[in-house]
C-alpha cells in the first residue's frame, strides 16, 4: 500500500471511528436525559444510596492504605 493511500486508509479509519464515537455519545445523552432512576427512587432512597456508595468508598480506601502500608514494609 503506497504511503498516501495507507494515510487516506488511516484518516478514514479514524473518521469512521470518529463518527461511531459521536454516535454512542448522542444515544447515551439520549438515555441519560429519560426519566430514569432517579425519577423513581424516593428521594430517602436516594439519600441511602448514597451514604452507602460512600461509606463503600471509604473502606476501599482504607483497604488500599493498608495494602501499600504493608508492601512497603511499614
Amino acid at each position: 500500500m503506497s504511503t498516501s493511500r495507507s494515510l487516506r486508509w488511516a484518516f478514514g479509519a479514524c473518521a469512521a471511528a470518529g463518527a461511531s464515537f459521536s454516535s454512542m455519545l448522542a444515544k447515551d445523552s439520549v438515555r441519560l436525559r429519560a426519566p430514569g432512576l432517579a425519577g423513581r427512587m424516593p428521594f430517602t432512597e436516594l439519600t441511602d444510596f448514597r451514604t452507602q456508595a460512600l461509606a463503600r468508598l471509604a473502606a476501599q480506601h482504607e483497604e488500599i492504605v493498608r495494602l501499600r502500608e504493608a508492601a512497603a514494609g511499614i
